[in-house]
């Protein structure tokens, strides 16, 4: 009995780290504070179309900059694997909610009422960015080599996911014979999504760096 109850006190304290990550170390109050903010960032920046805009055009081509993932790393940057896969879901729930019923243009909706473009994409990427900065926060990085490495990742990402964004519309079209259709159809060029793939991997460093010194801090001051 007694080793059945140590079994699951230690099957609970797995959960609660791949989900909480690193908050696990402070209060309860701060750690469910921090989540909600990172609930509040995500549906605001998706939902209120803040992290959907233009910022200009290549050969003709205007170019989106598409910045759900921002908020998305960062709290996979401070939360556990579980929770960051758990954070996906809602972004791409989110996204597919305003593109359903509030699309702003037929960028939006073409793109983000696809199920797996959204609930699909998310959920992956934040599964992955939850476990990348996991190992790395569990390894003693020195601050420069750390921020490097954040920055790897958030590449990393923002590159899969507009790939993976490019393929699944390419696909919707008929493969890659209807590449040029394609591109004239969504505006969908290959220099705009390089552009876009920079401007989301920078946004979203800045932010998951942000995140990374603050849980640190917080958590060195708990200890």
């Amino acid at each position: 009995m007694e080793n059945g109850k140590q079994s699951n006190a230690s099957t609970n304290s797995k959960m609660a780290r791949l989900f909480w990550g690193r908050m696990l170390e402070i209060e309860r109050s701060e750690r469910i504070a921090a989540l909600v903010f990172t609930v509040v960032a995500i549906g605001s920046l998706s939902f209120c179309q803040l992290a959907f805009f233009p910022i200009g055009e290549i050969n003709g081509d205007p170019i989106y900059v598409v910045l759900t993932i921002a908020p998305l790393l960062m709290g996979a940057i401070m939360f556990g694997p579980l929770a960051a896969a758990l954070l996906g879901l809602y972004s791409g729930a989110v996204v597919f909610a305003h593109a359903s019923l509030f699309p702003l243009d037929f960028y939006e909706l073409y793109y983000f009422t696809n199920p797996i473009t959204t609930f699909v994409v998310f959920t992956c990427l934040g599964a992955l960015a939850g476990c990348a900065f996991h190992l790395i926060s569990k390894r003693q990085f020195a601050p420069g080599a750390r921020a490097a490495l954040t920055c790897l990742v958030c590449l990393a990402l923002s590159f899969a996911m507009s790939m993976a964004h490019a393929v699944i519309v390419v696909a919707g079209f008929g493969g890659l014979e209807h590449l040029a259709v394609t591109s004239q159809y969504l505006y969908l060029s290959q220099a705009g999504i390089a552009v876009q793939v920079l401007v989301d991997a920078l946004a979203a460093s800045v932010l998951c760096i942000a995140a990374d010194t603050v849980a640190r801090r917080i958590v060195q001051d708990h200890n």
